[in-house]
Parts: C-alpha cells; structure tokens; sequence
C-alpha cells in the first residue's frame, strides 16, 4: 500500500465534522473522556481555548487572521443540516486550507450564506447548546480474500477509532465480502463492535456496493437525533454486488433528502484496483470524501489528527430567505468573504414548509405560552425568596444566578456542585464551597493551591458580604445576599495569605484578569522587569524530560514528538506541537500549532494559530511535561 501522506489532509478535513459535536468543552461532555482530546475541551482552545468557535455569546477577536486575505485552496464542507426550527436554519459547517489543516479563526461576518442565489442576512453562530448530538457512525468494511495482508491493520484501525469516542455515541458494523451481511446494529456497546472485528477473517468475493446500500438502510431507518455518517474500507473492484453506484446513489438520494436526513459517506481505498471514480462520486455527493491507500504504519498518525479537530467545526444559524412551499427542493451555499480562494460548501434539502410548519406549531405554541408564563410566575416567587445567590459572571454586563441555600453549596466543574463551571479549564472538579455561619457566608477554596482571587490578594477563606466581587479558576463571580449583615467582609483564621506567595509579575496578571484586563502589563515591584525578559533556553521541570535543558536559539524553534529542533519523546506530545519564535527585536512568542493536548502558559491553555508573547519565568505546559522558560 502506498504512503498516506499525499491524502492526511483529506482524511483530516473530511471527518472533521463527525467527532465535532460529541466534544462539548464542558468537562462534563468532554474532553474529558475520551480525552486528552475528546478534551480539546478543557484546556482547549476548545475549552475556552478549547471552546468550540460556535456557542453564542463567546467573544470573538476583532483582530483579522493575516493569512486569510491571501488564503487559497481553502474548502467549505455541510455535513448536515437542521431544519427543525424553520425557517430559521442551522448547518454544521467545516472550513480547511490548502493542507486539510482547520481554519478557526473565522468570524461570523466572515460566512456567506446563498438559498437558491439569494442571500441570508442574518447569519450568526448557534448555540450548540441547543443542538447537542451524538454520533452516529457505521463501517462498512471489506472482509473479502483480498484483504487477507491488511486484515490485521483495518481491524486495529477501526478499534483505534471506536475507542476515542464518546461512551453516548453510537457505532455499527457492516461486513461484506459474497455477500453483505449487518454484523453490529448502532449501539452505545463499543465493546460489541470490537470483540466482533477480532473475529473478522477474510474469504470469497467483493460485493461493495451491496454493503453500502445496506449501510444507508440502517442509517435511514435510524429514527434517533444524531450525527450520522457511513465509513467505507475496501481494497478492490465490486465483482457481486446486485446493487450498482446508481441504484445506491439514487436510493440515497430519493430517501435522505426526503426526509432531511442528510449524512455523508467516507470512502477509504486500500489497493490499487479501486473504482475510484465511483467511490468518489457517492462520497463527493454526500459531502463526504474519498481517500486512496493509506499505509498500516501511519494509520494512527491520522487518528491524532482526527481527534485534533474536534472542536473546529462551526454551527451557523440563519434564517431562510425563501418562502417555499412544503416539499421544495432548496440549494444551500456557504462561503467565506475574507479569503481569496474557496471551494463553497454545497447541500440540499426539502424546505418543510412555512405554513405548514406555522400550522403545525400553533397549538404547542399555545400551550408554551402557558407553561413559558406559570414557569415566569414560580421563578418570580423563588427570586423573591431566596436568601443569598452567586452570580457567575459571562460578560462585563450579564450574569447567571444560583440561589444558595442555607447549607451552602459547592463550586466546580463536576456534576453534582451547586454552582457548575463546565467551561473553564482552571476550574477544578471541586473547587471551592459556602458555608453559612452565625456571621455570614464564608468561601472556602477546597485546594488552597488554587485559592479565591480578590483584588490583589489570593485567599483561602473569605466571609463575603453582599456585592463582594472574586475569581475562581478564570471565571469571576458577584456574591448577593438580601440580609443586611453586620460588620465588613474579612479574611476568617488568618488564612487570608498563601505560605508561599506567587510571583508578583504572575499575581498582577492574575489581577488584571479578575479586573477585565485593565492595566495589562504593568509592572508590580522588583522582579517583574526580569519576568519580561525574552528566554534563552527552556528547563524541564517535570515529565518525561526532568531536568533536561533546551537551548533556544534566534528565529523559530519547534517542537515536536520525535521531530523539530526540540524533539521531545513524549507520547502526549503532537508531532508539530508548538513552536517558540526569537525574534530579532528580543521579543519572544509562542505559537500552538493546532496539537492533540494542546498548550499552557503559566496555566491558562494558548489559542491555536494566535502567537502569545512569552517571557523568561513563564511556565509552559506541553504533554506530559512542564518547562519554564530561562
């Protein structure tokens, strides 16, 4: 089999859109999980950094990507489209350059959005929230006799796939060979489908296009809300199929968009006597991709970067500019204002009908009126009468309450806390906790190494007052209380002071943080002029590089599993992690090239494809290991 390399950015870009949605940055969905990268979630850009690019209300740079304006080869897939709301329309929206690489520092005036050539004026990002599927994934795997020499690798392959998914996704599996045959039906038990590929043994004919015609079966008879998609492996030419391209692509066609459910299929050839031109017809007409010959020795270099792209697909929100009739066949196109050259995404599907749907909808719609206003009444109630709250701050302007009662309550990113942060990746699983006393309320840091920031100082208790303002991880609250309590805020036991206090160049940033960013890069006292200083070299602190010290020499220095000018044996470590640039001015900065774990600077997870200013002093995590920058 020849090398994978010609064809990793196809592979990269065309599965992008289904391990999206299965990674929530909440560490509840998430990352967490599958992982390290199901993670790209926590400290993921993803989570913050690793925040999906789509939920509404997050803040998007103002600042334009440079290479955008000059960006070609850029490609824009829909890998399926929501129609529930119509008109108003949601599409799942992928976007890569040239080398399949995902582009996500798109804004949501950067998309434009065409139905049947007229234009969506309204096009902004989703709550994915709302729209929070799992997956839904069938291979269709070629057991014939000439799979015998890479039998061995397609199983392992599909194992390594199944097991970086999400416990709540679905899988099933299609064998075909004389015959095809539904081994696995959709099923949350991944460990069905993987005892059942070891015992998979090829023998007799190839009949390809009969296990695709029943893999598009089992998905269209799959009723559940999910993201769905079909993954093709096959090393030869169809020599017993009764079925034919046509008929699988017409069947396809006729049912999926008839009932809106759209889902793309993969094909992957593993020979040379393919019928490449089939395969790719059926994959590029349903959004999908067809990839050639990948090598068994590279197979999980592709898995890593899969999983790399979990949380760079968009989900844009529109409404339509049409007024169809129910059933009209609708042509949707998305494109990018901001690049020079792309290939527009491309899908169609049966408008339902506003009338219709206005008809449909107005009886629930009256009975929602009715429960939207006995729910407005009892939350009206309960606001008047609870005691205390917490307001978690999401923006300057706008908050979320949670009412405390008198036995308190618990702060942290894990199921079960009173107060649940599921997109910070600072926030411990059980950070902090209330407490009421004949004083007041008092705020306890669980971890007094991840203490309450207020104002300048970092604090392991605190009794609060109405109005008192602090930061947890990297997300700031406001504490209320409707009892006047007397006398003033104050530190409780004398443990208001760490034993060992932080930097204060660090602790200054940390400030700012709390304060919105007001004065960024002040310099607090001695030592923070030393902490601005660009780095010569970088120690490793701990991990699997204890002790050892990099040299950073002027221009750029990458770093790499087993690769780069630091070449770091860590298998937490991405191929092309990160790369520190000197400039020539002393300036120094980092700049995260999209890796599976991604990377921290003193904590806080950097933003892929942003370069982020770094100074001697500063503490980076990457893989398993933390460096600090000399």
């Amino acid at each position: 089999m020849s090398s994978l390399r010609a064809v990793l950015p196809g592979l990269i870009a065309a599965l992008l859109p289904l391990l999206c949605l299965a990674q929530d940055p909440q560490p509840g969905s998430p990352s967490t999980g599958s992982g390290a990268t199901r993670d790209q979630v926590s400290g993921n850009p993803c989570n913050a950094a690793k925040q999906s690019p789509t939920q509404k209300g997050e803040q998007h740079s103002a600042q334009e990507d440079p290479f955008l304006k000059y960006a070609t080869g850029v490609k824009v897939r829909i890998s399926q489209v929501d129609v529930s709301k119509f008109p108003t329309m949601r599409a799942f929206v992928s976007v890569t350059d040239s080398l399949g690489i995902p582009i996500r520092t798109l804004k949501e005036g950067d998309f434009k959005v065409t139905e049947g050539g007229n234009d969506a004026t309204d096009v902004h990002f989703a709550n994915r929230d709302e729209l929070d599927l799992p997956l839904a994934l069938i291979f269709v795997v070629d057991i014939s006799g000439s799979m015998e020499p890479a039998m061995s690798a397609e199983i392992e392959a599909i194992k390594a796939f199944v097991q970086q998914l999400q416990p709540r996704d679905r899988v099933g599996l299609i064998t075909f060979s004389d015959a095809a045959i539904r081994e696995v039906p959709l099923t949350t038990d991944h460990e069905s489908l993987l005892r059942r590929t070891d015992q998979m043994s090829p023998y007799g004919q190839t009949a390809l296009w009969d296990g695709i015609q029943l893999g598009v079966e089992e998905l269209l008879a799959d009723t559940d809300p999910a993201r769905k998609a079909l993954i093709v492996l096959s090393d030869g030419l169809d020599n017993k199929s009764l079925e034919s391209p046509a008929t699988v692509l017409k069947y396809y066609e006729e049912n999926a968009q008839q009932q809106n459910r759209g889902f793309s299929v993969y094909c992957l050839g593993l020979g040379a006597q393919i019928d490449r031109a089939a395969l790719g017809n059926i994959a590029t007409r349903t959004g999908g991709v067809y990839l050639d010959s990948p090598s068994q020795q590279e197979l999980a270099d592709v898995y890593e970067q899969i999983l790399r792209q979990i949380q760079n697909e968009y989900l844009l929100e529109y409404t339509s500019p049409l007024e169809s009739e129910e059933g009209t066949i609708i042509d949707l196109e998305v494109g990018l204002l901001p690049v020079k050259g792309f290939d527009p995404g491309q899908y169609s599907y049966r408008s339902p009908g506003l009338a219709t749907l206005l008809a449909r909808s107005l009886i629930p719609g009256l009975i929602a009126i009715a429960v939207m206003m006995i729910i407005l009444v009892l939350a009206t109630i309960f606001k008047l009468a609870r005691k205390a709250w917490v307001t978690v701050m999401i923006t300057p302007l706008e908050g979320r309450d949670y009412a405390l009662s008198a036995l308190g309550g618990d702060i942290g990113s894990m199921e079960g806390c009173e107060v649940r942060i599921g997109r910070d990746p600072a926030m411990l699983p059980l950070h902090a906790s209330f407490k009421e006393t004949h004083e007041g309320f008092v705020l306890e840091a669980v971890d007094p190494a991840a203490p309450i920031l207020m104002g300048p100082k970092l604090l392991v208790r605190r009794l609060l007052r109405d109005g008192d303002r602090f930061m947890l991880g990297m997300t700031q609250f406001v504490f209320h209380e409707r009892v006047s309590r007397p006398g003033a805020a104050r530190e409780v036991e004398l443990d208001e002071e760490m034993l060992q206090p932080p930097d204060p160049q660090r602790l200054a940033e940390a400030a700012q943080l709390a304060a919105g960013g007001a004065g960024a890069g002040a310099e607090t006292g001695q030592g923070a002029t030393a902490a601005r200083q660009a780095p010569k070299a970088m120690l490793a602190a701990s991990g699997p590089h204890s002790g050892q010290r990099f040299e950073l020499r002027p221009g750029d220095n990458s770093i790499g599993r087993g690769e780069g000018s630091i070449a770091l044996n860590d298998s937490q470590v991405s191929r092309r992690h990160a790369v520190i640039k000197l400039e020539a001015s002393g300036a120094a900065t980092l700049l995260d090239m999209g890796s599976t774990n991604g990377t921290r600077v003193n904590g806080v997870p950097c933003q892929p494809g942003m370069p982020q200013p770094v100074f001697a002093g500063d503490v980076l995590g990457i893989g398993g290991g933390e460096y600090r920058l000399e």
